[in-house]
């Protein structure tokens, strides 16, 4: 691997994980990480390391690239998502919030952080929360529809017809995430 260069090594990670071949691509990242100027590479190892569950690498890998890039928020989103994956709620909701400074109408973001205060029984705080990412997201995205299926958990009364179709992917989605999330 060392003929190779970093961004061929970069390259053909991807190229794994787009075919699902995580190991192969790890092995490509950890031989890009010995190269100079490999700030590049941290996220997708982060995310690599997330993908396998060893969130406590992910999470270093994300800390390095954002010291260096602190206004990329599809990172630092990431980076959340780390912490929430691994049951740290006030950490992930620390870095929602820091999103949603930079970015109010974050979908992801304000969708996670409205789970993270469901879970914590602030469910006022939460429904709003929903309330405004069904507002100002088209009705089209992803977390529109996961947004519209937590809120009829929290408040079955505020559910219309409307709010209640969606695709079978946001519902399977919404199922898998965040479906009976007062019951969690």
């Amino acid at each position: 691997m060392d003929i190779l260069d970093f961004d061929e090594l970069v390259c053909l990670a991807n190229i794994d994980l787009e075919n699902d071949r995580v190991a192969e691509a790890l092995v490509k990242l950890k031989y890009a990480l010995r190269k100079e100027d490999n700030t590049a590479v941290h996220p997708m190892i982060a995310r690599v390391y997330a993908r396998l569950g060893l969130f406590e690498r992910s999470k270093h890998y994300f800390e390095r690239y954002l010291a260096e890039n602190p206004s990329s928020l599809v990172e630092l989103f990431q980076y959340g998502m780390t912490h929430f994956d691994s049951n740290d709620h006030k950490s992930a909701f620390a870095v929602f919030n820091t999103i949603l400074e930079q970015s109010p109408d974050h979908p992801p973001a304000l969708y996670y952080s409205s789970v993270i205060l469901a879970k914590e029984g602030r469910l006022q705080e939460s429904k709003g929360q929903l309330e405004s990412l069904i507002k100002n997201t088209s009705k089209a995205n992803l977390f529109c529809k996961k947004a519209k299926i937590l809120l009829s958990e929290i408040d079955p009364e505020v559910v219309t017809t409307e709010s209640t179709e969606s695709t079978d992917e946001a519902e399977h989605s919404a199922t898998n995430s965040s479906s009976n999330i007062l019951l969690n």
